[in-house]
């Protein structure tokens, strides 16, 4: 219909749920032990003694505060899925691909052999859609294997 955004767009609705859907977030498999040692200690309070048996050591309880603050300030573990290593590999692997446009144009094997780990990197910006993937690399590996062999067809 007039004015409907096509399925291949990257702001189509459809295609926008898919990518939604794949980064989806994911729980972390210390969420269930947080939670026990968190009910534990809850129970533990609750139904433990009424009085502490003696007092905390100055150097325990500054030692407590001082691991409790670094723990608290250490970064968080990153996720490696979606951190910008696609868009660097495009970014960087591309680039060099597309200066090399005009030697593939005019078939200079001489120009194209040295940067055909360029091409085969390259595939690396879709990793992560197998689909694309695997489409690029039947390219990649085509144009290696084509440029390997003298064939400038």
């Amino acid at each position: 219909s007039p004015g409907s955004i096509p399925a291949t767009h990257p702001r189509s609705p459809t295609r926008l749920s898919r990518t939604l859907a794949a980064m989806a977030p994911r729980s972390s498999p210390l969420a269930l032990p947080v939670v026990l040692l968190g009910a534990a200690c809850t129970l533990h309070a609750a139904f433990g003694p009424a009085f502490a048996s003696g007092m905390a050591a100055r150097r325990e309880l500054l030692g407590a505060v001082a691991t409790g603050v670094i723990a608290l300030s250490s970064p968080l573990p990153a996720l490696a899925d979606w951190q910008g290593e696609p868009s660097r590999a495009l970014k960087k692997y591309g680039s060099a691909v597309l200066q090399l446009e005009g030697a593939v144009n005019q078939g200079d094997l001489s120009k194209i052999k040295p940067k055909l780990r360029k091409f085969a990197l390259l595939c690396g910006a879709w990793r992560f859609e197998p689909k694309e993937f695997a489409r690029f690399t039947v390219i990649t590996d085509a144009l290696i294997e084509g440029a390997e062999n003298n064939k400038v067809d």
